[in-house]
C-alpha cells in the first residue's frame, strides 16, 4: 500500500510519506485489534445471557457451570483492552456485576439466605471495595503508562 516510484522532490516530502504508511499499518492493526475484542465480547455477551437463562429457567447445575465461562471471557476482555483505562474500568465495573449476579444466583438456588453474600458486591461496604480495587488499579495503569 506504501510502496510508490514517485520522486520525492524534498526530504520533507519523504518524511511525510513514511509517517502516512507508518499510520496507515498502525490503523490496520488496531482495526484488527478492536475486531478482535469484538468478537470476543460478543462471545462473552452469549454466555452471560445462557447463564441468567438457565437462572430464569432454575437449570442450577448449568447455571453454576456458566458462571465460570462468563467470568473467564470478562476477565479476557479486560485483558484484551487493557491499554486503554477507560475501557478497563467498565470491563471491571462489568466483572463485579457478573460476581454479584453469580452470587445472587448462587443464594437462590442453593442457600436461599435473605441476605447473601451479593450484598458485598451492591452495599456501601461493597463499594469502598470496588472503590479502592479501581483506584488502585488506575494507580497502576498510571505509573505503568508515564514512566
Amino acid at each position: 500500500m506504501c510502496e510508490y516510484n514517485y520522486p520525492f522532490k524534498t526530504e520533507t516530502e519523504l518524511e511525510l510519506f513514511s509517517y502516512y504508511c507508518q499510520r496507515q499499518k498502525t490503523i490496520k492493526l488496531l482495526l484488527k485489534m478492536i475486531d478482535k475484542i469484538r468478537k470476543t465480547e460478543n462471545l462473552h455477551i452469549v454466555f452471560w445471557l445462557v447463564k441468567d437463562l438457565c437462572w430464569m429457567m432454575e437449570f442450577k447445575t448449568a447455571g453454576a457451570l456458566m458462571i465460570l465461562p462468563t467470568l473467564a471471557m470478562a476477565f479476557y476482555v479486560t485483558y484484551l483492552s487493557s491499554q486503554h483505562l477507560k475501557t478497563v474500568l467498565v470491563n471491571l465495573a462489568i466483572i463485579f456485576w457478573i460476581l454479584a449476579n453469580s452470587a445472587w444466583m448462587l443464594n437462590d438456588f442453593y442457600l436461599n439466605v435473605p441476605k447473601s453474600v451479593s450484598l458485598l458486591f451492591f452495599s456501601r461496604n461493597g463499594n469502598h471495595i470496588i472503590i479502592h480495587l479501581v483506584s488502585f488499579y488506575s494507580t497502576l495503569f498510571y505509573k505503568k503508562n508515564h514512566q
